[in-house]
Order: C-alpha cells, then structure tokens, then sequence
C-alpha cells in the first residue's frame, strides 16, 4: 500500500486534507519518478533467476536489456532485483511488486543499489510497452531529460516512439474483472489464521482485528482468525532497510507463499512501515491502521492492487491512500465480488418447520433459492452471519 506520493509528513493538515479529498486516485507522477530514477530504459525482459536470501525470502535477479536509454548512460544488460519468485514449488509474491515477465519489453525506472538496480514504484515503475501508461510515462521522461540537458531528444523520442507502436501484449496471470484482480491463487481452506507480533504496538490489536472482521462478514465462505499461535505474522519495521529503496514509500507490504503445484496459499505475512506516523481514530495528519490493514487483508486473501480505471478509486484495493484517510475500513461492492470469486459465497437460511422448530443452515450462493419462486414465503427468513 503507497502513500499518496505528493503528500510528505510536512505538509500541513489543511494541505492533506484537501489532496485526500480532489487527489485519491493518484500515485507518484511518471516525471516524479523519473526525477527519482537513475536511469530510464525502455527494454526487454531476459533470464529470471531466483533464489532463496538469508533473510528466507526469495529475490530474482531480472536481466533487462535497453533498447532506448531514455535517463542515464548508456549500458548493456542490467540486472534488476526484484522481492518475489519461485524456487521449485514455492512461489513468493509481495503486494504491489513489478511484474516482469521474461521476453516483455517493458518501461522501467530504475534506481541503482550496490551490484544491481531496483525498481522504483513499484508496480507503478515497471510498465508493459504495449500499455498506453508506457507512452505517457516516456514523455514526461522525456520532457525532464530534456529541460536539464536542454537539448531536444529528437532521435531517441522516434526510437521509442517506433518500438511502442510495435508493442505487443504479454501473457499475464494477472486478471483484472470491472474493479477486482486476481491471479489465480488462493487458500485452499476456508480460514487462515494470523497473528499479531510483539513488535506492532499493542494498542493496534483491535483496529486490526477490525480490519480482519470486515472481510469475514462479506459473506464469503472464508474468515481470517487471530491465533497467536501461527507462524503468519503481522510485523512492525523500516521496509526500506529490509527490501532497498523501492520500498521508500510503501506504507505496507503482504507476502504469500504459494505452492506451485497447487496454486494454493501456505504462508502469509504483513510487514508495517515504521517511517510513518500512525493512528487508530483516522487522525487527519496520520496513516490510518484499520484503512491500511484492510486493504492489506485483501492482498492476504489474494486479491490484487487496482490502479485503472478512476472509476474504481473507492474501492478498499485501490492500491493507494493518503493521511486520514478511512474509507477502505469498509467495502465496495468490487471488492466483495473479487472475494467471493475467490472463495465462493455462502448464505444463512432460517426454516421454520411445522411442528414451530427453527433451523438455520447454510447454503453455497448457487443454491440460494432451492428452485423456489419466492423463497421468504416458501423456505422461511433468509439472513446473512458471516
């Protein structure tokens, strides 16, 4: 989940409160990104090569090979470091992350750490050249280039502009539905259980709690449960000295573990950014912990970030949010259905029998009606429990 990326701790509370209200959908600028990249390519995605980090996550190392260096000097092959990958059947996928499928050609802004290059943004620095985003974004990149070097970038501009209009769409395993996204994973119970670790501090819980509650009562055949006990923590620490640079405006970040064989979650976590500042009543100059962890629940049952259309701005998995911010503590009707694709959906039945005996019991959402044309008359009061 991303911070607003004009909004920084200094701005005044008038100032935040008027970007949350006319600025919801928006995320760090291409030229902002540009600004903070050292270097800017339009390229082409080669080998991935995961492996397991001391740390027990799992890197790939991308090789990306430029085909227009748009910012920086010129260079062959670059190798990108991205959180995420598999290693035999267990897949690790992070809230947010570049998508950089091989033999994509895509536009990336990167910014270099020790022996390799990072992503900056995030997903929102890792765009598909086939995407109309890929032209915008090597404009403003341009447009910047250009009014520091004062020099036009005729040739370059024609070279991109060539090698976007013969672009092509890449495979992806992410499906966007109306205003859901999945990729096609997923628990495969009706529960997982989470714990919350002693480094989140302890006046926390119930706003967390809140968060978790939210998704269990959307009536779909799955809840989250607080279990002290599991190994799928919710931890409290600096993202940035974890994961690098790219991580510098994240306000939290969901890893899962996936088993490729199944498609099925094993593992879950949730890390939370330490740099910002935090409240549990929706403080107008602070990140609020329900609104984040709601939206961060989403991803633990595998939903995805949304960033287009902006018709979809409301929605709990719009992947950006602001200080003060608490509208996605609830749901939008998107974000249930995204749900309930996921996990199926289940409704209460009351039947009341002859002899005055009340039964209630459950159904799949397929066999709500039981074939009956008007089910309150002929089943009795339906409700939903969960």
């Amino acid at each position: 989940m991303k911070l607003y990326q004009t909004i920084t701790i200094a701005v005044t509370a008038a100032g935040l409160a008027q970007f949350a209200a006319f600025g919801a959908d928006r995320r760090q600028t291409y030229e902002e990104l540009a600004a903070s990249s050292d270097k800017v390519v339009l390229g082409t995605v080669g080998v991935r090569s995961s492996h397991w980090g001391d740390d027990a996550h799992i890197y790939t190392d991308v090789l990306v090979y430029p085909d227009v260096t748009v910012k920086g000097a010129d260079e062959g092959a670059m190798t990108v470091e991205v959180l995420g990958g598999t290693v035999g059947d267990t897949t690790m996928t992070v809230s947010d992350g570049p998508e950089l499928s091989e033999g994509q050609q895509v536009v990336v802004f990167l910014k270099r750490e020790s022996n390799h290059f990072v992503v900056m943004g995030r997903s929102a620095g890792s765009l598909p050249a086939s995407s109309a985003e890929a032209a915008a974004a090597l404009d403003s990149t341009f447009t910047l280039v250009e009014r520091s070097a004062r020099i036009p970038q005729t040739y370059k501009r024609g070279l991109a502009g060539s090698a976007i209009a013969r672009a092509t769409n890449t495979v992806t395993s992410h499906v966007q539905t109306g205003c859901y996204g999945t990729d096609g994973a997923k628990w495969g119970t009706t529960s997982a259980s989470y714990k919350i670790g002693t480094s989140i501090p302890a006046d926390w819980a119930s706003s967390i709690d809140s968060a978790a509650a939210t998704w269990g009562s959307a009536g779909a055949a799955f809840k989250l449960v607080n279990d002290s006990t599991v190994v799928n923590e919710l931890s409290y620490k600096d993202l940035v000295a974890a994961y690098g640079s790219s991580y510098a405006n994240t306000f939290a970040v969901t890893t899962t573990w996936t088993s490729g064989s199944t498609g099925r979650i094993t593992e879950a976590t949730i890390e939370i950014g330490n740099k910002w500042p935090w409240s549990s009543t929706g403080a107008a100059n602070m990140a609020d912990v329900q609104n984040i962890l709601t939206h961060e629940f989403g991803h633990w049952m595998r939903l995805l970030d949304i960033y287009s259309p902006t018709t979809c701005s409301e929605v709990t998995m719009w992947g950006s949010a602001g200080y003060g911010e608490t509208k996605k503590r609830t749901l939008e009707q998107a974000d249930i259905d995204g749900f309930i694709s996921l996990y199926g959906g289940y409704r209460w039945w009351r039947q009341h029998n002859f002899d005055g005996a009340v039964a209630d019991f459950a159904c799949e959402r397929s066999d709500w009606n039981f074939g009956h044309a008007n089910p309150d008359v002929d089943r009795g009061h339906q409700r939903h429990i969960l």
